[in-house]
């Protein structure tokens, strides 16, 4: 019956999939399970994007793990909407999964916009991975960091200069 649907007619049971599945009929989660790879094969970006930019809350959560489940590096057009986003999980599973996978002029562009994103936990993990791709040249934005108005970003960037330059 899920073959016969449309692509956006399965984007749109995505949401209801992912409630019956934590209603925890225990019965039914091997049925839900097939409900729920029916859905993404083949996966549509462009009608992922038609249900990701109107959705909020939990429903974004399980587009973000629909995404997730497929598999491959999202198509630029994803890239460009998780990027935009305000969605912390989507930035930091955009940061550690997607990021590295990418090079040339599109990674330096994702690396321009997550700099610019004021969510602390999306900006530690930045520095996180810019310390361990390249320690040295992390320090002039740990400098920067010393400046930031969280705490929490402070004292990190703090350590690790403490760690890299000898300071006075």
């Amino acid at each position: 019956m899920l073959a016969k649907l449309g692509p956006d007619q399965k984007m749109a049971l995505v949401p209801l999939v992912d409630r019956l599945y934590y209603c925890e009929r225990h019965g039914h989660s091997k049925a839900l399970d097939a409900w729920r790879i029916s859905l993404i094969t083949p996966f549509d970006e462009n009608e992922w994007l038609k249900s990701w930019h109107p959705s909020q809350g939990r429903d974004r959560r399980v587009y973000l793990e629909l995404l997730k489940q497929t598999g491959t590096t999202p198509g630029k057009a994803v890239r460009e909407a998780l990027l935009k986003s305000n969605d912390r999980m989507a930035l930091l599973w955009y940061l550690k999964e997607v990021l590295p996978k990418l090079d040339g002029s599109d990674r330096e562009e994702a690396v321009k916009a997550i700099a610019l994103s004021r969510a602390i936990p999306v900006r530690r993990v930045w520095l996180e991975q810019l310390l361990e791709g390249q320690p040295t040249g992390a320090v002039p934005e740990l400098m920067e960091t010393l400046m930031d108005r969280s705490r929490s970003l402070r004292h990190f960037a703090r350590f690790h200069l403490s760690r890299l330059v000898a300071m006075d």
